[in-house]
């Protein structure tokens, strides 16, 4: 039975794509525990002929999935509704997996039978995260109280998904939205009632030029953060059922917050006329305060002040 489906959704990656396929296939416990699964997201350069020629014709635990381009969310939503492991793994195509680190999760997931994992990374430079988890690793944690030792990190690379769990609650990631993991993980753990932390470096994270993250359209990033917001935001009225999980809930809120602001401030006049059109001021200030996170109150307030004063100037 295949224990894990490691899922890579591949566009635009021709100088990354080798060293993440190698990574995945030659790390022990690969051939007898998992399944690969590479979507290609209509990628127009050489990556998918790169995957082939590593790859091979026929691997009985390989399947290649072909579409056009319709963005990572919905690049790992085909991925998975077509994996047969019992848990899953989203690896980003620029990424890589230090060795043993599948036989690291594997372990851990025959010792705890978790509903998710999160395992440590390293940045590709060696550099390790300064943001602290306050989990003691090997200790199962109820979804809610795994959100409230710390801010978790958001990337979906980091945890690994029980299948039947991921199922059972219809889990799936929005299209064609940045930052989609933003909204993702909060929500999955949330709902979670077996979750552990591995405190191994089983991932090697690559921030590179041209990525998402680093790409210059920051209104997109913006208006995406304010659909985040959004969302999380509507999560947390359907689900948070006393203070405790709305106080929690309303933290990873109050986090896409200061997202908008720090891609808002990117923006030039023009831009910020049409964020202010789509901002919910009153939106902004409710999980704020639900969360006592009143840093980001001059956030919103240089936000809503700038705009009053542009759209006063334009009306003038």
């Amino acid at each position: 039975m295949t224990t894990i489906s490691i899922i890579v959704p591949v566009h635009k990656v021709e100088q990354y794509i080798e060293n993440c396929i190698l990574s995945i296939v030659e790390n022990s416990f690969f051939d007898s525990h998992c399944e690969l699964i590479v979507v290609d997201d209509g990628s127009p350069d050489r990556s998918m002929e790169i995957v082939q020629r590593i790859l091979g014709i026929t691997r009985q635990n390989v399947h290649l999935i072909r579409q056009n381009n319709q963005g990572l969310g919905i690049a790992r939503n085909v991925g998975e509704s077509q994996a047969n492991g019992e848990y899953l793994w989203f690896v980003d195509s620029d990424d890589w997996l230090p060795t043993g680190a599948i036989e690291k999760v594997i372990s851990m997931i025959l010792t705890a039978h978790p509903e998710v994992i999160n395992i440590d990374y390293v940045m590709s430079d060696g550099i390790r995260t300064t943001v602290k988890n306050r989990a003691t690793p090997g200790v199962i944690y109820q979804g809610i109280t795994y959100l409230s030792l710390s801010c978790v990190q958001n990337p979906v690379q980091y945890y690994i998904y029980q299948t039947a769990f991921y199922r059972s609650h219809n889990l799936c990631f929005e299209k064609n939205i940045y930052h989609e993991d933003a909204l993702f993980t909060p929500k999955a753990l949330f709902l979670s009632q077996r979750v552990v932390r591995l405190a191994e470096d089983c991932y090697v994270y690559n921030l590179r030029e041209g990525s998402i993250m680093t790409s210059g359209n920051n209104l997109k990033h913006t208006l995406d953060m304010i659909k985040i917001l959004g969302k999380l935001e509507g999560f947390r009225q359907s689900y948070a059922t006393d203070f405790r999980q709305t106080f929690i809930l309303s933290r990873y809120s109050a986090l896409a917050i200061g997202g908008i602001y720090y891609y808002w401030r990117l923006l030039d006049k023009n831009d910020r006329l049409i964020v202010s059109a789509k901002l919910d001021i009153w939106l902004m200030l409710k999980p704020i305060f639900h969360s006592f996170s009143f840093k980001y109150l001059l956030a919103v307030a240089n936000i809503r002040y700038s705009n009053t004063l542009r759209l006063g100037a334009r009306n003038s």
